[in-house]
């Protein structure tokens, strides 16, 4: 039996939002989702840094099979194209802090990028960071690995980016200090960036022996892209899941996995009437794929949603709604039994 996965970040709000998610939206979901075969399982995953970036945990573990925090900059630099390089690769954004403290990317013209760069240089020097400029991004590598892990700069965008919050591991406190500096050098050249965020990082990019029994991957985040790649998925085997309608001709029958982040940016800022109105546009990504994955060989779907730390996955067979099996196999769900659980390990 080969079964497709949907990876559906920001799927269970949680009881924040019990009063305020309608019933027309557990309805639309009722009929994606449908009968299970089995109850719902719900798994606790990743640390408090990664709690809101469950689904990159979650899609590390299930295409590398390593352990976690995951790292996402070598895999997402790999896919624009740079270049393989040994040691710890971080991504760095340029950024203004806005009145919530959270970050937003700073766009810089050309001469203050040249000057931003040319005053973190040193600085990042210091901690034996090289600056690796790839346009539009920035690179960090470093020859020894740096024992601290950082939230991904999505999260940070929507929550108070407090680097005591975000940041842990054993250098936890140098990776602080090291932002810090970049800020004071920031300042010092009168640049329109006010600070940096560094993530991503935990190694190089590396291929996953023996490789991945998913034969698909539908997704549009280069890191993940990056590990499919890294995981044995040939490229013409990933595609984007923005507007897809079918897996892509070349894979094999198999097993395959959809990420669908339309709601995770909604989820993080916790604007509900934008979640909603994202709903239907997710089930019918779902409910299309669904069907397409017949063709794939696959007879069953295992629909993952995530919340504050944990996943929730729901497993359903992809018989005919009509068929005597549909009709005498397993139950039917209401939404609104998953959508307002919490993390309670």
């Amino acid at each position: 039996m080969a079964q497709v996965y949907f990876l559906v970040p920001g799927l269970i709000p949680g009881p924040a939002a019990k009063d305020i998610i309608s019933g027309a939206t557990i309805d639309r979901l009722r009929k994606t989702i449908g009968r299970l075969s089995d109850d719902p399982v719900l798994q606790p995953l990743g640390s408090s840094v990664f709690a809101k970036s469950v689904h990159l945990s979650w899609m590390w573990s299930v295409l590398t099979r390593r352990a976690l925090p995951f790292t996402s900059a070598p895999y997402a630099w790999a896919v624009q194209n740079g270049p393989m390089l040994s040691g710890d690769i971080w991504s760095l954004t340029l950024s203004n802090r806005r009145k919530d403290g959270s970050l937003a990317p700073a766009n810089l013209s050309h001469d203050d990028m040249e000057a931003a760069c040319a005053a973190l240089t040193p600085v990042l020097l210091d901690m034996g960071f090289v600056l690796q400029r790839w346009d539009p991004h920035l690179y960090l590598t470093r020859k020894k690995k740096l024992v601290a892990a950082a939230a991904p700069f999505d999260v940070v965008q929507t929550q108070d980016a407090n680097p005591e919050t975000w940041i842990e591991g054993a250098e936890k406190s140098e990776l602080i200090k090291l932002l810090g500096a970049c800020e004071t050098a920031l300042a010092a050249v009168g640049s329109p960036a006010e600070t940096v965020w560094l993530c991503g990082g935990g190694g190089a990019f590396d291929y996953v022996y023996p490789p991945t029994k998913i034969r698909s991957v539908l997704t549009d985040n280069e890191a993940v892209k990056g590990w499919a790649l890294a995981a044995g998925i040939l490229l013409q085997r990933i595609g984007h899941v923005t507007g897809a309608e079918s897996w892509l001709e070349d894979a094999p029958q198999g097993e395959c996995i959809a990420l669908i982040e339309n709601l995770y940016e909604p989820w993080l800022k916790q604007d509900w009437q934008t979640w909603e109105a994202r709903i239907p546009e997710v089930c019918e990504r779902i409910d299309v794929l669904s069907a397409a994955s017949k063709k794939k060989g696959c007879d069953a779907a295992l629909i993952v949603g995530t919340g504050d730390g944990f996943t929730v996955s729901c497993p359903k067979r992809l018989s005919s709604a009509r068929s005597l099996l549909a009709r005498l196999t397993g139950s039917d769900m209401n939404p609104a039994s998953i959508l307002f659980l919490e993390n309670a390990s």
